[in-house]
């Protein structure tokens, strides 16, 4: 972890935030993770794909974790596939104030379903952190 980018208040916000949003009880929660999201919220998904602030919100409603020993069951409708695994690794976090109002988190996510590098800006607004945006890009194990 770059201790010198993770040293104040609101970057500590944001780090609690994004964890929280790779929490079960999070994500299955649609007012908390509402309120986690920005209103214009976008999300470029491993895929590729685009998805809007409701659509993530489905989607993640729609999570069933996939249990820690095994593989993942099938995944309810969403746009987004599959389930992310309950058990998430999280390493290599920098968070930087990019600006009074921004912070970009970016950090490696570990989990069964394999590993990816993860970058998300998020607003420091009066009612605490809010992500505006976030981006996901499969890895290679030893990235």
């Amino acid at each position: 972890m770059d201790q010198d980018a993770l040293t104040d208040a609101p970057t500590d916000a944001v780090i609690t935030a994004e964890r929280a949003l790779l929490d079960p009880a999070t994500r299955s929660d649609r007012s908390r993770v509402a309120a986690l999201l920005d209103d214009d919220f976008r999300e470029i998904g491993a895929s590729g794909r685009l998805f809007d602030r409701a659509a993530i919100i489905d989607a993640l409603a729609a999570e069933r974790p996939a249990p820690a020993d095994g593989p993942a069951p099938e995944a309810v409708p969403a746009p987004i596939p599959a389930p992310i695994p309950v058990h998430r690794e999280l390493d290599e976090l920098v968070a930087t104030r990019i600006a009074d109002d921004l912070v970009l988190l970016t950090y490696r996510l570990r989990g069964p379903g394999g590993v990816s590098r993860r970058s998300s800006l998020w607003r420091l607004t009066a009612q605490g952190p809010r992500i505006a945006f976030h981006q996901g890009t499969p890895a290679p194990d030893e990235a």
